[in-house]
């Protein structure tokens, strides 16, 4: 995946993660979602790293990641700092 490791969560480094959380639009009870901005992605493999590394940040419940908008939608369980978590994994996943 060398090609694919250009990815990068751009808003998430430019804006503070509790801007981003901030922007998230309650989908149930106790639950965010969030729609980070994923750059780089060319691939299925791509989507399916990141999707990958998302659904394994702890108290995520869905991800749906869309390579022609090059986003990520996340459904998480309220609390601090998960956002951040979600940038850091999405750009560990290469």
């Amino acid at each position: 995946m060398a090609a694919e490791s250009a990815q990068s969560v751009s808003a998430s480094s430019n804006a503070p993660p509790a801007a981003v959380a901030a922007a998230a639009a309650g989908s149930g009870a106790g639950e965010r979602r969030v729609t980070l901005p994923i750059e780089g992605m060319t691939c299925a493999a791509c989507v399916s790293a990141v999707e990958g590394a998302l659904s394994r940040v702890e108290g995520v419940s869905a991800v749906a990641v869309n390579l022609a908008s090059e986003t990520a939608a996340v459904t998480f369980a309220e609390g601090g700092g998960r956002v951040a978590a979600m940038r850091d994994a999405a750009r560990a996943a290469g």
